[in-house]
């Protein structure tokens, strides 16, 4: 396994920093039930441990970005009207390998849920694998809510190799990404001309009525309807699933937008990103703009990181660019 992870680091052309090297080294030597990756976005978490992960010789294995995981619990709690753990039963089933990218906890409802995930595969034995930007003490950091999962937080860094990336570039920023699927999306102060010929409807988003104009494969939409709505991670994938591409119009001075909204912004980022989706932002400002807000959300770091992805158009300041 060692060999097989090396090699596919070595085949994938990854430029490792000395910190990075350590980390891989870390989870390499990893003999235990698994390991938890963390540190700053764009620091190659997740390229690292997709690698280690499909070097593992078993085709019983899994893995799920974090809203992915939820949605299908969610799903098969509803649809079943049976329990958590009924719902794990399914989704863990056979599985002797399990990687969660993404891992982050904000609300006591996924706190639950990741408790008896992880209680299940420390029990099954099953391999865990997890990227996050948080070290496991700071998951649930609400001071008012942290105690219920304190037990889950105990574990991970009892049954786990707890991981630190080390401090260094964001990639993410420094690298010259190719330009197809998220990356071939824009940061631009106006609107494409393909939205000129684009045809206006009310489509149904998993329950939710959404306007937005479109064409075969892409969709326009304002901001004030896919984030200052009540909206969720649901009905975000079930837009991607519909369009390809997405431009996000109207987007206001991010400065000045509430931290939901902004948290929603970030929900619909990782989602086209995860799924290499082509994501067109329509705005004056820059990303950064979310950290002069005055309550930015809990994974604005991350949402900045992605949105550096996007391609300036020639009329747009730089997307690292203080404000």
């Amino acid at each position: 396994m060692r060999e097989a992870f090396f090699a596919a680091v070595a085949e994938s052309n990854l430029k490792l920093d000395v910190a990075q090297r350590e980390a891989m080294t870390s989870m390499a030597l990893n003999v235990g039930n698994g390991f938890y990756l963390w540190g700053d976005p764009g620091r190659g978490k997740t390229a690292l441990s997709s690698l280690y992960f499909n070097a593992i010789p078993t085709a019983s294995k899994r893995r799920f970005h974090f809203y992915e995981f939820f949605a299908a619990i969610d799903h098969l709690i509803a649809s079943t009207r049976g329990t958590v753990d009924d719902a794990l039963d399914e989704l863990l089933a056979d599985s002797t390998a399990i990687m969660f990218d993404e891992f982050h906890v904000h609300d006591v409802a996924d706190a639950i849920y990741l408790t008896a995930t992880l209680r299940r595969i420390v029990r099954d034995g099953t391999l865990f694998i997890a990227t996050s930007n948080y070290p496991p003490q700071q998951l649930l950091p609400n001071p008012l809510m942290h105690h219920r999962f304190q037990q889950a937080i105990d574990l991970i860094e009892r049954e786990f190799s707890v991981i630190w990336i080390g401090e260094g570039d964001d990639y993410r920023r420094c690298a010259a990404a190719p330009r197809h699927g998220f990356s071939a999306g824009t940061w631009s102060p106006t609107e494409s001309e393909q939205i000129a010929g684009m045809l206006p409807e009310r489509i149904d988003m998993n329950g939710q009525s959404v306007e937005v104009l479109h064409n075969a494969i892409a969709a326009a939409v304002t901001f004030a309807e896919l984030c200052e709505r009540p909206l969720g991670m649901r009905e975000y994938l079930a837009l991607t699933e519909r369009f390809r591409e997405i431009t996000l119009r109207d987007v206001p001075d991010l400065a000045l937008v509430d931290r939901e909204p902004l948290q929603r912004l970030g929900n619909l980022v990782d989602i086209c990103c995860d799924r290499d989706i082509v994501l067109n932002i329509v705005s004056q400002g820059t990303p950064r703009d979310i950290l002069r807000a005055k309550r930015s959300p809990p994974d604005a770091a991350r949402t900045i990181s992605r949105l550096s992805m996007l391609r300036p158009t020639a009329n747009t300041t730089h997307l690292d660019a203080e404000t």
